[in-house]
């Protein structure tokens, strides 16, 4: 086995051997630059050797890993965020633990935990697949069940057989709502305002790669200053201690309390982070609703009646609106066109009740129509003798990203507009 590149002494010449007669173990000689021969035993070398390989595999699995893991977590307007990653003790190989905050539609946030079963690069590896895998399907805006489900069948697709736990959860702050589905996943710590941390409730799933591809959805709601901790099992279980201890220690630590989050992530990772006690991987999210002023963050909701006045109806009552949150003339004219197209292309082709919410951020304004019919509108290209099949194409230039959802049995098209200008 050749000599590690690190290796103390190391010479471009080694032979091995051991004295004519002699009992002595066989004996590894090398001849250092100095002409100085240096011995050591094949079992010290050999260890030494396995040493360095391990060493330099751990460092590669580390590399590819916080490669793959975000450099600067996404951080919501309406939401407060603080991730954290750290690698087992040193001598342990590198798991496939991961966190991820996503952008969604509407202002609304996608929130990723999991863990990779096994260790080394084969796991970082799959984790990276699995993350990347999350943020395509989160574009197509589907409910968190639905999304653990499509990653299921990928898992099972894996050439080697893989567990993989994950929850994935969706903040929607229009109403204040999370939404969690869970593959065998550890259940978060929620802690509201003066009162005692405790579990979220919640039917967990399979993990993913087992084949049985049904979950559940949870949701809970969030009031301002209520905490929500998400963590893999690496934060809360050690050996020869039942993982209940952990998750009580934890939620213990988050009741105190702190400035921001950053306090709180380091005061959980102080308790329960890396020790000699433990040799896997830990990954800690933790998500926080603020106490916003009313006046910033305002919602308000109408219902549109069908008729022949139901459109000049909603953009009279979007008018008062935006005189009471003091818009711009600028942004309030461009949003009563979309407002305008919106609310008609749901008379249009929509069917059942049609609600208009409208939501107003220090720097966004989201405009949002709600029908019952599950057709999903798509931009197409007009040609010059049609009469329609322009009014999406108007909305996407008025605004900084629109979109289409499932919502319920029917579906929500959205559009985000900024407050600072239009485009």
């Amino acid at each position: 086995m050749p000599w590690p590149p690190s290796w103390p002494g190391r010479s471009d010449a080694h032979r091995t051997g051991c004295p004519r007669g002699s009992r002595a173990p066989p004996v590894s000689v090398r001849v250092c630059s100095d002409g100085h021969e240096l011995g050591i035993s094949d079992t010290e070398a050999i260890e030494a050797a396995r040493a360095e390989a391990f060493s330099l595999l751990r460092a590669e699995a580390l590399t590819l890993q916080r490669s793959i893991l975000p450099e600067d977590t996404f951080q919501p307007e309406e939401l407060e965020v603080c991730a954290r990653y750290l690698p087992g003790v040193e001598g342990t190989e590198v798991g496939g633990d991961w966190y991820d905050v996503i952008p969604l539609g509407a202002g609304r946030v996608g929130l990723v935990i999991g863990d990779v079963m096994g260790r080394g690069v084969r796991a970082a590896a799959v984790m990276g697949q699995l993350r990347t895998a999350i943020r395509a399907y989160s574009r197509l805006d589907i409910p968190p069940a639905e999304l653990l489900g499509l990653l299921d069948g990928l898992v099972a697709e894996l050439k080697d057989e893989q567990i993989v736990t994950c929850m994935y959860a969706v903040f929607d702050p229009a109403t204040k709502v999370m939404t969690l589905a869970s593959a065998g996943h550890l259940p978060p710590i929620l802690v509201r305002p003066d009162r005692p941390a405790i579990l979220v409730p919640s039917k967990v799933g399979a993990p993913l790669g087992v084949g049985l591809g049904v979950f559940t959805e949870h949701q809970i709601s969030l009031e301002p200053g209520a905490l929500l901790a998400f963590y893999t099992d690496g934060l809360v279980e050690r050996r020869g201690v039942d993982i209940d201890a952990g998750i009580t220690a934890c939620m213990g630590v988050l009741e105190q309390p702190a400035d921001d989050l950053d306090q709180w992530c380091e005061a959980v990772l102080g308790r329960l982070g890396p020790s000699d006690g433990q040799d896997d991987d830990v990954a800690l999210l933790l998500v926080r609703l603020p106490c916003t002023d009313a006046a910033i963050d305002g919602v308000e909701r109408m219902e549109v009646p069908r008729g022949i006045r139901s459109v000049r109806h909603a953009r009279r009552w979007c008018l008062g609106l935006f005189l009471r949150w003091h818009l711009s003339r600028e942004v309030a004219d461009a949003a009563r066109l979309v407002v305008n197209e919106l609310v008609s292309n749901a008379l249009l082709h929509g069917r059942g009740p049609i609600e208009l919410v409208l939501r107003r951020t220090a720097t966004m304004l989201y405009v949002e129509v709600f029908d019952a019919s599950g057709h999903m509108p798509r931009r197409r290209l007009a040609s010059t003798d049609d009469e329609g099949g322009r009014g999406l194409h108007l909305v996407a230039s008025l605004s900084q990203r629109w979109g289409v959802r499932p919502a319920g049995d029917g579906k929500s098209v959205w559009v985000a507009m900024s407050l600072s200008h239009v485009p």
